[in-house]
């Protein structure tokens, strides 16, 4: 619940509502004495008026600093600056006269020239501290200090910051991510990374002035620090001052992200020596052409390539990839694909070409894929050959929105395809051609039968493939239809993870019910088993002489002895009784 920004209005509200609280504790207590007839209950009521008036005293003035102009705040945050339609602005960080529960700070578009030592005083349970377009020059040494919770810091577009060092970060020893962009006239001096030891991912992107090399990490005078708690770098429109042999001081890095990176550091093995690397974005792959042995990882399972000016991509061109499993390419003036360039990646089960000049895909170019996701939205793509998607045995989701689709008989084969998978995922795109198809979208293709009349699938041609190509994952043959499914056959069965994904409240029902009946089914049984132990013992056996026991060894006070006997006799001896009585009389 958000609390209203401190001023006069909410201070006359405040005081009007407490006064009107003792007012109604007055009357109430005032009505008492008069029922009562005594004036001892005045006493007790002058003690509870004033403690109201405490308590609502207290509350008014521990909301004087709450939120200053200019801000909003809630229970857990505080962010100023953030409205466009406010231009109060701060020349400090919102002080906080006592420890608060505020857990996110965020200070945007403020003109803070300095940031002091003890600025974040009473913040210590802050997680999240944003610094964004603030005009500061210099961060004080041990300026965050008390921050020690703080897991993430952005400070972002503050053009006028210049220098930081390790002093500048000192306390924020749970510092996970540290984020610092856009900061033009940034300098990082030697070893400011090593106050900074939970470090897991640092992201450096668009300043210009900071060329990261290894004295940010090992420098002189800390030649031994440690960053093996690192698992991220993000490298982006930025000097990259690391050579292959630097990343040995950072071995356990599971993502990087390169941008601008040049051809060099790319062809050579550096690569290699991150044992644990199995992500890497390449951003502004400034090469006229596809370099032999690139990526040299074989424990990379995603890779993403965009703003490349490559236009071909090679046979086998991430055959220093073999374990891949997501590759995307996009914005890229890629316009060829050779049929073998991924035949070695016989995991990859996503593949994404979006925005490139590729307007066909060469038959076999799956060949061997399994079950995987193909995103191929804003090509140039016209057409798609028959055998594109042979030997790939499920298709979980076929995107083709975007593209300049011409709607004649060759590629009638997809229509067929999509019309025989009804449970396919895809995106739903436009016919760009021939003329009476104009804006036409597939799945009207799909529903209505008539307007491609005449059109039948074509019979594939072989492909021919080097020795080298690998061999489909499934006994599938061409012969057998389009991308292993006949027209006539039934779709696929899809595998488990589809069901868990679109029936899973049908799952959690039915076990839910049969847990259910299973447990109905063991308290009758149990039942049955109390009841047999619970029989009472028949009247021709009665009680032992001497005996005060009744059935299963209760008490005479029992349910079960009362039914038993009565007044001291049993049914019989009462029966017995009554007839001796009637034949007397």
């Amino acid at each position: 619940m958000a609390r209203p920004t401190w001023n006069r209005g909410t201070s006359r509200l405040y005081v009007l509502a407490t006064i009107h609280l003792q007012f109604i504790v007055h009357i109430m207590f005032r009505g008492i004495a008069s029922m009562g007839g005594s004036r001892s209950v005045r006493r007790p009521t002058l003690w509870l008026e004033l403690v109201v008036f405490c308590v609502g005293f207290v509350v008014v003035m521990s909301s004087l600093d709450i939120c200053p102009n200019g801000c909003t705040c809630t229970d857990i945050s505080l962010s100023c600056g953030y409205d466009d339609n406010v231009t109060f602005t701060l020349d400090n960080i919102p002080r906080a006269s006592s420890p608060t529960n505020i857990t996110a700070l965020g200070i945007r578009r403020q003109d803070i020239a300095r940031i002091n030592k003890g600025a974040f005083d009473n913040y210590d349970k802050v997680e999240l501290l944003v610094l964004i377009n603030i005009s500061m020059e210099v961060i004080e040494d041990g300026a965050f200090i008390g921050l020690g919770n703080v897991k993430h810091l952005l400070i972002f577009n503050c053009s006028q910051l210049r220098s930081v060092n390790a002093l500048t970060f000192e306390g924020l020893d749970s510092l996970e991510i540290f984020s610092l962009i856009g900061n033009e006239r940034l300098v990082m001096e030697p070893c400011t990374l090593t106050a900074l030891p939970n470090l897991k991912t640092l992201i450096l992107t668009g300043n210009s002035a900071m060329n990261l090399a290894r004295d940010q990490f090992v420098g002189v005078g800390c030649e031994h620090a440690n960053y093996s708690s690192m698992e991220s770098l993000h490298l982006s429109d930025q000097p990259n001052g690391i050579t292959q042999q630097d990343w040995s001081i950072l071995p356990n890095l599971s993502s990087i992200t390169l941008g601008g990176a040049p051809e060099a550091i790319l062809n050579t093995t550096y690569l290699s020596i991150l044992a644990n690397l199995a992500s890497l974005t390449v951003n502004k792959l400034k090469m006229g052409y596809f370099p032999k042995n690139i990526f040299h990882n074989g424990n990379l399972r995603r890779i993403q390539i965009s703003e490349a000016s490559f236009s071909e991509l090679p046979a086998h061109a991430f055959v220093n990839t073999p374990k891949l499993e997501r590759l995307n390419i996009e914005r890229s003036e890629l316009t060829s694909i050779h049929p073998e360039a991924f035949t070695d990646l016989s995991h990859i089960y996503y593949l994404g070409l979006r925005k490139t000049n590729v307007q066909t895909l060469p038959p076999g170019l799956l060949l061997g894929v399994g079950g995987f996701t193909l995103e191929l939205e804003e090509n140039k793509l016209e057409t798609l050959p028959l055998g594109i998607l042979d030997g790939v045995t499920t298709v979980y989701r076929f995107e083709l929105g975007g593209n300049p689709w011409v709607c004649d008989c060759s590629l009638y084969w997809l229509i067929v395809y999509l019309r025989e998978h009804p449970r396919l995922k895809y995106s739903d795109p436009v016919c760009a051609a021939p003329p009476n198809l104009v804006n036409v979208t597939f799945e009207q293709l799909i529903e209505d039968k008539t307007n491609m009349t005449g059109c039948e699938p074509p019979v594939p041609t072989p492909i021919l493939t080097t020795t080298t190509t690998r061999a489909p994952a499934t006994p599938l043959t061409r012969a057998s239809g389009i991308g292993g499914v006949s027209p006539t056959d039934d779709p696929p069965i899809e595998p488990v993870g589809y069901y868990l994904r679109n029936y899973w409240y049908v799952i959690v029902i039915s076990s839910l019910s049969i847990l259910i009946a299973c447990c109905r089914l063991c308290l009758r049984l149990c039942g049955v088993c109390l009841a047999e132990d619970d029989k009472p013992v028949s009247v021709a056996e009665g009680p032992q002489a001497g005996e005060t026991r009744g059935v299963a060894g209760t008490d005479t006070g029992t349910t079960g002895l009362r039914n038993i006997y009565t007044n001291g006799h049993t049914p019989a001896d009462k029966n017995t009784s009554k007839l001796n009585a009637d034949t007397s009389v």
